[in-house]
């Protein structure tokens, strides 16, 4: 909520700044998406904000990326795709903002290539985001790996939402540990008490 308004006064006194534009896109995208909080933050809005940020730098990929988010999160994949492509063409030796591009790609299909640049963004940055822990243990699960899986869920360190209990829950179900799983399921619970109804959506 302070963050919502905090953006909203930004944009307001300073319209053409692209990136206040690009973290409100997101807080829209990401409410919408998780159900963090009762916010009127509307995915057409988020949209909306995203493109008005790449229309004023077209040269950040961290607009573009927003962008895609956005797109995906409205299942409109051809075009989530087409803006993650043009996020990475932007710089594509950079380990800037390399982990968030490389989760849309996985997202989006494109497990070979959003691993390899999620490792990459592990490899060559100290403080990379938490989206290369998330994409690394994406992939691991497709491939039944379920103990790298868990080990990626383990360093994944990134306390918002709930993906850091549900990944370690995810996991230890699959290694046939339910019973330490216990405390990540209540950490969920505790977060999102309607899990058990709202947790495929």
């Amino acid at each position: 909520g302070p963050a919502l308004e905090a953006l909203r006064r930004g944009v307001g006194r300073d319209p053409e700044c692209a990136l206040a534009w690009v973290q409100l896109s997101r807080l829209h995208v990401a409410n919408h998406a998780f159900e963090v909080a009762t916010a009127d933050t509307s995915l057409e809005q988020g949209l909306a904000f995203a493109q008005h940020a790449v229309h004023l730098d077209p040269s950040s990929q961290r607009a573009r990326s927003v962008l895609a988010f956005a797109h995906l999160v409205r299942g409109e994949t051809a075009s989530a795709l087409a803006e993650a492509e043009a996020a990475l063409a932007l710089n594509p030796g950079s380990f800037v903002y390399a982990e968030m591009i490389g989760w849309l790609l996985w997202l989006l299909g494109d497990w070979e290539r959003g691993t390899a640049l999620a490792r990459k963004a592990v490899a060559r940055n100290p403080h990379y985001m938490a989206h290369a822990d998330s994409t690394i243990w994406m992939d691991h699960l497709r491939r039944g790996e379920f103990g790298d899986a868990y080990q990626a869920a383990i360093r994944y360190r990134d306390p918002a939402f709930f993906w850091r209990s549900l990944m370690r829950a995810c996991c230890l179900g699959h290694l046939g540990r339910p019973e330490d799983a216990r405390g990540p399921i209540a950490d969920i619970l505790g977060t999102k008490p309607d899990f058990t109804s709202r947790g495929r959506t």
